[in-house]
């Protein structure tokens, strides 16, 4: 509240220079969002209904601190244009944010203690460029960045604690090009990368254990990748109608049914070597080799 009155105390200043010289003065108007643009209680914020632009949620509001955002909160608040999260949310909830067509920046703050990220909670946000997970997130929800299409990157800070992305996660995300996943996600679900037809660049780190059906289908960009020592099963369809012309894999994998194209060729190939780790090339007529 001492921010507002603050706010309104310089707006009244700008004002009595206008009176006097005739003149506006050319100084950007702070933004006014306040208290009063949020339906409150018990630590959610129920409802936003301010005007948009650039919103900061408060810590606190009426002296209790902000912990969560409740599901559509903001959903299709087309004014809305960056939002920035105090440390004091740990949940953002069911399409909290999807639809919100002109949201392009998502900021949280360096300490944040934010734990889940719910379903749909940013899907359909066209035009968010990029956002960093932090590290004491442990799960976001299916569909979490859907259909981001402007999205070109996601970031996963060093220490994530993040252990599941969950279906859909960020499908159709067609700008993405480079994706790092933490080893603390122990399943690559289904269908998480879907779509991402600019996905050229997957790290992932040991740790993961599985590879569900078609976590990377229609990936057309993505010709090579390193399947860690840590993977146990590849479920079917998994890389399927993606360019894979190199893999390189650990030994006794678990290998579904046509997790590239139409045909088993790979895991004929991997199979027929005894499962045995090493670097798989792809050969003429779409028959694999190993180095």
């Amino acid at each position: 509240m001492k921010n507002n009155r603050n706010a309104l105390t310089t707006i009244a200043l700008l004002l009595l220079i206008f009176t006097i010289t005739g003149c506006a003065p050319s100084f950007n108007l702070p933004d006014l969002s306040s208290e009063s643009d949020f339906e409150f209680s018990n630590g959610e914020i129920i409802k936003y209904r301010g005007s948009g632009g650039d919103v900061e949620i408060p810590f606190s509001i009426g002296g209790v601190p902000v912990t969560s955002i409740r599901g559509r909160a903001f959903q299709h608040c087309d004014n809305l244009t960056s939002i920035t999260f105090p440390d004091s949310v740990t949940y953002i909830g069911n399409w909290a944010f999807s639809g919100c067509t002109n949201l392009t920046r998502v900021t949280f703050t360096e300490n944040s203690q934010l734990n889940r990220i719910g379903e749909h909670a940013f899907s359909y946000c066209r035009k968010l460029e990029n956002i960093t997970i932090p590290e004491s997130v442990t799960s976001m929800g299916y569909c979490a960045l859907y259909y981001c299409t402007n999205l070109t990157r996601v970031t996963f800070t060093e220490n994530s604690q993040l252990n599941r992305i969950g279906d859909h996660g960020v499908a159709f995300c067609t700008k993405m090009e480079n994706i790092e996943i933490p080893g603390s996600v122990t399943s690559i679900e289904t269908a998480t990368f879907r779509g991402c037809t600019s996905l050229s660049g997957v790290t992932i780190n040991n740790g993961v254990t599985m590879i569900e059906e078609f976590a990377f289908w229609k990936c057309y960009k993505l010709v090579s990748i390193i399947i860690p020592d840590s993977v146990t099963t590849i479920k079917g369809y998994a890389f399927y109608q993606s360019k894979l012309q190199e893999i390189i894999i650990g030994a006794g994998v678990t290998i579904g049914d046509k997790m590239i194209a139409e045909n088993n060729y790979f895991r004929d190939c991997y199979d027929n070597f005894g499962k045995k780790a090493g670097t798989y090339i792809l050969a003429a007529g779409g028959y694999w080799d190993k180095k």
